[in-house]
């Protein structure tokens, strides 16, 4: 259950109006489903292996619905199981959690409680290894990419561009949902190990003695249950790129092995004593605040050391002003395209309520509120109805200066925010051009060479704004105050 936008799943339940709310939401967010309404179904479907997440309502499963559970997880050992009951009880949520269930709900059930499930379930998925040989694209728009022109954005890309051949380690550090998987990904792209593999692995996903032997390997007969060796994920990433997510919440003993490891460049599989010499770089991404951590003594200061080399942080998507309105536009392109529908673009009151929501889940929370979108609306124009999952408790508050009382304080806000992001192309041209210039160290050469431009052009460019710029004495009388 690797990759989170599409898990394979399961739904068994007698209600066809509960199987088709699943179909609809699962649908929306782009799972794969297949759904069943027999409970003599759900044994050969499961010893199948194929899915990664079962959603099964309990009555489906009789008197002996515990101890069917408890099979279906020895059977499917990776299946993530989510049970549904109209029982609200203590009791019957401990007897499902006991049986092996990563969560348990009751009904009515609601799209969002269920959406939650899934993240839920998906955040803490069995599966943590993954290895994908990405080739590099640097003529083409397809593969991984960061939206968005803004200062911010645009110092991240020359950030990339910067460290990409680079071997020593790179920290990318944000909050959840603002990209730092994908900034790893185009870390190895643009690298010279770029037709190596890249290997991710979630170190918050497994405890400890678990994870060791996922990032180091092990032998047969290392402990109960390794019938055979296993090839660890620096191994596997041996020439290419070894990615670390959520590298804050590795256990402290652990940590001393992975210095060691990036110290020597050697690793030791679990119950091996012979060290094999393995040749990858290491990048981390934590939405941890680190040096916090090793006050507290949870993170080793010396392991820190060690992998803040290089860094890159990642900005909220409350501090990117404009590429707000244009990830959404991606978003909503992709998903029209995706979904076979009409399109027709977002009308305003859609962008009003966009910039009005702070998105504490940042990129990704933006991502399934379009995608929701562009399923409620057929398609078509995405209106501010079509946006579920706006509450207020998201709602951004933003000190006014303003001192007349007839226009509601939200709605100004929501206007000035609204007019900020849809300022003049050439002025946010300007703004990141400046800014990129101001990266490169004043070097108009460097910029152009990071903004693919000739040199000549930014002259141009620079030479016509400044042009345009009104001498701040004339100010008034231009704008016909005087």
């Amino acid at each position: 259950m690797t990759d989170k936008s599409r898990l394979s799943i399961l739904a068994a339940d007698s209600q066809p109006s509960i199987l088709r709310m699943y179909e609809k939401l699962l649908g929306s967010l782009g799972h794969r489903l297949e759904t069943i309404r027999e409970g003599s179904e759900l044994e050969g479907r499961v010893r199948q292996g194929r899915y990664d997440v079962l959603i099964v309502d309990m009555t489906l499963l009789g008197p002996q619905g515990e101890r069917t559970l408890r099979a279906f997880t020895q059977a499917a050992p990776e299946l993530q199981i989510i049970a549904v009951s109209d029982r609200a009880t203590v009791s019957a949520a401990v007897s499902a959690i006991k049986a092996g269930c990563a969560d348990f709900l009751t009904k009515p059930l609601s799209m969002q409680t269920l959406e939650q499930a899934l993240e839920t379930v998906s955040d803490t998925e069995k599966p943590t290894l993954r290895v994908d040989i990405i080739k590099p694209t640097p003529k083409s728009g397809d593969g991984p990419n960061l939206v968005g022109f803004s200062p911010a954005m645009q110092r991240v890309q020359v950030t990339i561009s910067n460290f990409a051949n680079s071997t020593a380690p790179v920290l990318i550090t944000g909050e959840s949902g603002t990209g730092k998987d994908v900034s790893a990904t185009l870390l190895h792209q643009k690298g010279t190990r770029a037709n190596g593999p890249f290997v991710a692995i979630n170190c918050a996903a497994l405890p400890g003695e678990l994870m060791e032997s996922e990032l180091f390997g092990h032998v047969k007969g290392a402990f109960t249950g390794a019938t055979t060796d296993r090839v660890g994920a620096a191994l596997a990433a041996h020439g290419g790129m070894l990615f670390l997510d959520e590298i804050g919440e590795m256990d402290i003993t652990l940590q001393a092995k992975l210095l060691r490891f990036l110290q020597t460049g050697e690793i030791k599989k679990v119950g091996s004593d012979r060290a094999q010499t393995v040749d990858v770089r290491v990048v981390c991404a934590t939405n941890r605040d680190l040096p916090k951590l090793v006050e507290q003594g949870v993170f080793r200061e010396d392991l820190y050391y060690r992998l803040n080399v290089l860094t890159i942080a990642m900005p909220a998507l409350r501090e990117r002003g404009n590429d707000l309105i244009e990830l959404a536009r991606h978003f909503y392109d992709h998903y029209v395209e995706l979904e076979g529908g009409e399109g027709g673009g977002l009308t305003q009151s859609a962008m009003m309520a966009l910039v009005e929501h702070s998105w504490p889940g940042n990129v990704r929370e933006l991502q399934n509120v379009i995608r929701r979108g562009v399923v409620m609306s057929g398609g078509g124009r995405l209106d501010a109805s079509d946006l579920m999952g706006l509450e207020d408790t998201g709602r951004a508050t933003h000190p006014l200066n303003a001192t007349s009382s007839s226009v509601p304080q939200n709605v100004v806000s929501s206007s000035r925010r609204l007019i900020d992001v849809l300022r003049p192309l050439a002025e946010i041209e300007r703004e990141i051009v400046e800014s990129v210039i101001e990266l490169s160290g004043g070097s108009v050469p460097k910029a152009a060479a990071a903004l693919r431009l000739s040199p000549s052009t930014l002259y141009r460019k620079r030479q016509s704004w400044s042009a345009r710029t009104i001498p701040e004495d004339h100010a008034i009388d231009r704008v016909g105050f005087g």
